[in-house]
């Protein structure tokens, strides 16, 4: 990364044709019917979680049309206001400047004091990617309508004990706008956010978390073979965002590249998803049905439990205040091999 005057940077492409490390990072077009379907529950229940602020489901259902010399020149030379208050870029040979009102007009997107990266990752500067340390995942009442009861304070956090609803919602957001994050064996605290703030519907500033991702790519540079995020978000806003805005917007919607609709497994669907699983399932009596979902209860209850119990045991632990090692008495070893 190089920093300019207060600007995050990217100086990766000598010239825009050199995209060898590289690629464009693979999006999804949601489709609210079939992702409900997979829950299952009505389209008008599941949509309201994708359209509670203004300009939210057209962003995530937009189509997914992209002009990749746009995208590669864009990611090229893009400058980021330290306090992401503006972007500076390069397109059609001209350096443009677009500041976040501009940005929420374009997209037709709500405007939100809640900045979600500040809440996951405080103080912390781009690129936040490969930070372990620093980071605050939500805390149990928020994050708590994310996973199935019984869930506690001190319960694991894995994609498996989401609810049905949550699980879909998550897998779409890896699709859309959470393209870079986690992996399927992990939900991160970033993704914990982010669910939890769209299932309680409360506003947060997307256009903040656009910019976000964006500034990570900038910052990582020639460090890692890049992804490059929201190819048709990027098309678009800059279609829409110069003039001419009619010719603009007709090369982004006649573009032969673009992604696909999102189409995610139904429930026991033996042709998709964990199919060996679905498939036994359909081979359970009734009664077995019954008899070890009784028993996957009783035990994420025994882990809600234990979990209560071991920060119990710690908190009232009488050794706490009585340390058997001082700092002051430590002796570092002699390690000189000669």
């Amino acid at each position: 990364m190089t920093t300019l005057s207060g600007l995050s940077c990217s100086s990766v492409f000598t010239e825009h044709t050199t995209t060898l490390s590289t690629q464009v990072q693979p999006h999804r077009r949601l489709v609210m019917s079939t992702m409900a379907r997979a829950v299952p529950m009505a389209v008008e229940s599941f949509q309201q979680y994708f359209n509670y602020m203004l300009g939210m489901l057209d962003l995530f259902t937009l189509p997914g049309h992209y002009i990749l010399d746009w995208v590669e020149i864009f990611y090229s030379r893009v400058f980021i206001q330290s306090d992401r208050s503006r972007i500076m870029f390069m397109f059609e040979g001209e350096r443009h400047v677009l500041y976040r009102s501009d940005i929420a007009a374009a997209l037709r997107l709500q405007e939100s004091d809640i900045r979600l990266h500040d809440l996951v990752y405080p103080d912390i500067p781009p690129s936040r990617r490969p930070v372990c340390t620093g980071v605050d995942p939500p805390d149990f009442d928020t994050v708590s309508i994310c996973f199935e009861e019984p869930f506690g304070p001190a319960s694991p956090r894995h994609p498996s004990d989401l609810t049905r609803l949550a699980s879909i919602a998550l897998k779409g957001l890896r699709r859309s706008l959470l393209p870079r994050t986690g992996n399927r064996e992990t939900v991160t605290a970033l993704q914990q956010w982010i669910l939890s703030y769209i299932l309680r519907r409360q506003p947060f500033d997307i256009v903040d978390f656009l910019i976000c991702e964006i500034e990570d790519v900038a910052a990582e540079g020639l460090t890692v073979s890049r992804m490059l995020p929201y190819a048709h978000i990027i098309c678009y806003l800059l279609a829409r965002s110069f003039a001419p805005i009619d010719e603009h917007l007709e090369q982004w919607t006649i573009s032969p590249t673009g992604f696909p609709n999102y189409r995610p497994a139904r429930p026991g669907d033996r042709c998709r998803g964990q199919r060996v699983l679905a498939a036994v399932q359909q081979q359970w009596a009734p009664e077995q049905r019954e008899q070890f979902l009784d028993e996957d209860k009783a035990l994420r209850q025994a882990e809600v439990q234990a979990g209560l119990e071991g920060i119990q045991t710690i908190l009232s632990s009488e050794d706490l205040s009585e340390d058997d090692s001082s700092d002051a008495e430590f002796v570092i070893p002699d390690a000189t091999p000669f």
